[in-house]
């Protein structure tokens, strides 16, 4: 017993420490995604967007510093508890059937305990994305008559955020669009194991050893998994939480009211950057992670 709560142990320190770095070296992904989905224009492209950006903020102030240290602190913490809960689950639902690990098992294990671990850092979360949603010149079109250009900052840091969300609109809004969050985790996990997970799992079974190339490969197909289930819940969260809106209506009705007004399309805005900014992470994460594990536990995440 003490032996497996050590392996845990070890299993959740190598993923916060890989949570830790990455989130630091792909907050400009993150931040531009956010801010992609909040503050586009009519006629903007991805690129003109990024350019536009860092001419008139810089690198930095306008894509890396926004948001950073509530990114790290809530992603890391998750990181390590979705790997360490996933495999806990996901190991005594294969041992109930027998043996038997299948697309269903893996990807129940991770819509389970993605919902969970997400939905624990929902108010460290939505202080990122407030910060990272006013960040720079604010274009509120979306909904406001015109654009709103040169509105002051409202939130300063992560703790200065917190508070002002507490004083104006109480505690319990730290967990406003906790429910998408809940349901991005969910999706976002169940779709990350089942392209690593599975992938590993078929790969092995034919024979390919249990290594770096093979998580390289891994990590690439769950970016794709991860975002395509994910981007709905995801584009929903980000927009509600920087929206005027959300003190007139409930989460549901936002996104049914987006529905009718903006189409299917609207659950997809920001797939692009999304993707962008998934992929070299999932690329560079897994295959680090596995390597930090191993160091520490002697395995591979199996």
């Amino acid at each position: 017993m003490g032996n497996q709560l050590e392996e845990k142990f070890h299993a959740f320190l190598a993923a916060y420490i890989t949570g830790l770095w990455s989130t630091l070296t792909f907050n400009p992904l993150e931040c531009l995604r956010v801010r992609w989905q909040v503050q586009q224009q009519q006629h903007d492209t991805l690129k003109t967007f990024v350019q536009r950006v860092v001419k008139t903020e810089g690198l930095i102030p306008g894509l890396w510093k926004p948001g950073l240290s509530a990114y790290m602190t809530s992603m890391s913490l998750c990181f390590g508890l979705r790997m360490v809960l996933y495999e806990s689950l996901r190991d005594a639902i294969v041992k109930m059937r027998d043996g038997k690990k299948d697309a269903p098992t893996i990807f129940f294990s991770g819509l389970v305990t993605g919902s969970i671990c997400y939905w624990s850092v929902a108010p460290l979360y939505q202080i990122k994305n407030r910060l990272q949603g006013q960040t720079g010149l604010l274009i509120d079109g979306m909904f406001a008559e015109g654009p709103r250009q040169g509105t002051a900052p409202k939130y300063r840091s992560t703790i200065h955020t917190g508070k002002l969300i507490i004083q104006e609109e109480g505690f319990t809004s730290l967990y406003t669009g906790a429910t998408a969050l809940l349901l991005r985790g969910a999706c976002y996990h169940a779709g990350h194991m089942l392209g690593y997970d599975l992938t590993k799992t078929v790969f092995k079974r034919n024979g390919i050893e249990d290594g770096p190339y093979l998580h390289l490969f891994a990590g690439l197909t769950s970016a794709f998994t991860a975002c395509s289930a994910a981007c709905p819940a995801d584009c929903i969260l980000n927009t509600y939480q920087n929206s005027e809106l959300k003190k007139e209506m409930g989460i549901v009705r936002f996104a049914g009211k987006m529905f009718r007004t903006r189409g299917l399309g609207f659950f997809y805005r920001g797939w692009t950057p999304f993707f962008i900014r998934v992929a070299p992470l999932h690329v560079i994460q897994m295959p680090v992670y596995e390597q930090i594990r191993m160091k520490m536990c002697g395995t591979y995440f199996s």
